[in-house]
């Protein structure tokens, strides 16, 4: 494995910058007065693509995915959300539309700001201007990223970054193990192929002891061998 495609997995990861930590406590107080925590189950659409946006969510606890309906009706996932990720709020910003839908995967607690609040904030704090605009960014680098990888690889190797990637998205503080439980059905939506494929692809992986694969949960056992394959 070398060292620098180990570094360049963030190429394909970005982590939102908090602004529950970052913004200075009067800018933060413009936030927290209208501020709401929501709770939801698995399965919950938050919106959906060509809707008008209703305002900002930041993720305390859970995992979204943010998905595009293709032409024969699946879907393809183009991100997914952790904790501390905020999303939803481009379209209020260019006054647009939701390019994409977006549901929980998981049980998820999720701070939401009305667009009434949203913008009157994002007006008196330049702070708070500043951190969407880094996190936009950043996103918008790293998505141009993933779209580029996964168009010049084989399902094999968008398999391997894939579960990297994941790792990344899954890992807990104080913990070595990294277990990904994302379902099969999204995982080929992330990657971008069919439910067979996947199945295939986690058999042979297994056989080759890059994974350890235990009812739905994905353990990565070789990580130097899986960023092998995606170089």
């Amino acid at each position: 494995m070398s060292l620098d495609f180990s570094t360049s997995i963030f190429r394909y990861y970005f982590r939102s910058k908090p602004v529950m930590n970052l913004l200075p406590k009067k800018d933060l107080a413009l936030f927290r007065e209208h501020l709401l925590l929501l709770k939801f189950k698995k399965g919950k659409e938050l919106f959906r693509e060509g809707g008008y946006p209703k305002g900002l969510y930041i993720l305390k606890k859970g995992k979204v995915k943010l998905y595009q309906q293709t032409q024969d009706g699946s879907e393809q996932i183009v991100y997914i959300y952790t904790p501390g990720d905020m999303f939803g709020y481009r379209p209020l910003l260019c006054n647009e539309r939701h390019p994409a839908s977006s549901k929980t995967i998981e049980e998820c607690s999720i701070f939401f700001l009305p667009t009434k609040y949203f913008l009157e904030a994002l007006k008196k704090s330049n702070p708070l201007s500043n951190l969407l605009l880094q996190n936009l960014s950043h996103e918008f680098t790293v998505l141009v990223n993933l779209i580029a990888a996964f168009g010049q690889r084989s399902a094999k190797e968008r398999m391997a970054l894939s579960l990297l990637i994941l790792r990344e998205k899954y890992k807990r503080p104080g913990s070595s193990i990294v277990e990904v439980t994302l379902s099969r059905a999204d995982l080929a939506a992330f990657i971008g192929t069919t439910n067979e494929t996947v199945a295939r692809l986690i058999s042979k992986f297994k056989e080759e002891k890059l994974i350890r694969v235990n009812g739905r949960k994905i353990v990565l056992s070789d990580v130097s061998g899986l960023y092998r394959i995606t170089e």
